[in-house]
């Protein structure tokens, strides 16, 4: 019998206190197994493995099913298809609520887009827009299943819950991602593929024949699990702080 069999025939879905309809469970097992995976890494023994494998999964799938009526109860960015501020902010009190009691850990970036009004003051706003929905997809794509991701959006009738599954938008040109059970490193290794996929978007061949071209920047910070919504303010921060640099750092160069 495989480690995923022994999960699939032990866990119990918490509300009926019976074995799980398998493809269900399979569904539900797929969506967080990177998260189990990871948890498992330094077990010594296959017994040891499928005790720390079954814990595990049971942790990730409580967390998803608590997210999802969040995210079900609200409606996408229209622009990007990704969850919006309200959603993610409501989606990182529960996993801030659910990391504390399982004492595991969450990571924040938050990511801004460099060279992006220039853009818009370029060639409008349309092609800004193209922009802001290729960038969603590559986050959205980029992130493991459970970490959640948003595009944080400025105008006030976005200010209502809106809503994706894996990801959210925060702002005008400004994104952030919930990294589940990942340390700084890990997060850093994020940014660093969303910056290599960006590079190669579709819409960067206009952009570079107008002379401009789209980076990020990006503030990591690990979530403060009494006050979580401080570590998005703190992660924002950052942010501005890297922008700073990158900016002297290019001027130096030039």
């Amino acid at each position: 019998m495989t480690t995923d069999t022994a999960v699939e025939k032990n866990i119990q879905t918490p509300t009926e206190g019976r074995p799980a309809n398998q493809l269900s469970l399979r569904r539900r097992f797929e969506r967080v197994k990177s998260h189990v995976d990871r948890a498992t890494f330094n077990a010594q023994s296959l017994q040891e493995r499928r005790m720390q494998r079954n814990a595990a999964f049971v942790a990730a799938d409580s967390l998803m099913s608590e997210l999802d009526p969040i995210i079900q109860a609200n409606k996408k960015d229209p622009l990007t298809e990704l969850n919006t501020k309200k959603t993610f902010e409501d989606i990182l009190d529960v996993a801030a609520a659910k990391a504390k009691v399982d004492k595991s850990t969450l990571m924040l970036l938050y990511i801004d887009l460099d060279g992006f009004k220039a853009v818009n003051d370029t060639l409008g706003h349309d092609v800004g827009d193209e922009v802001l929905k290729e960038i969603g997809a590559i986050i959205n794509n980029n992130i493991r299943p459970g970490d959640v991701a948003a595009r944080l959006e400025e105008q006030q009738d976005l200010d209502e819950p809106q809503v994706n599954g894996e990801a959210a938008r925060l702002g005008g040109d400004e994104f952030a991602a919930l990294l589940l059970n990942t340390d700084e490193q890990g997060a850093k290794r994020v940014i660093e593929r969303l910056r290599e996929k960006s590079a190669s978007i579709p819409v960067n061949e206009r952009l570079s024949k107008s002379g401009l071209a789209i980076g990020m920047s990006a503030g990591i910070r690990p979530v403060d699990l009494d006050d979580p919504r401080k570590s998005l303010r703190e992660a924002d921060q950052a942010m501005y702080e890297e922008k700073r640099l990158r900016k002297e750092a290019k001027a130096l160069a030039a």
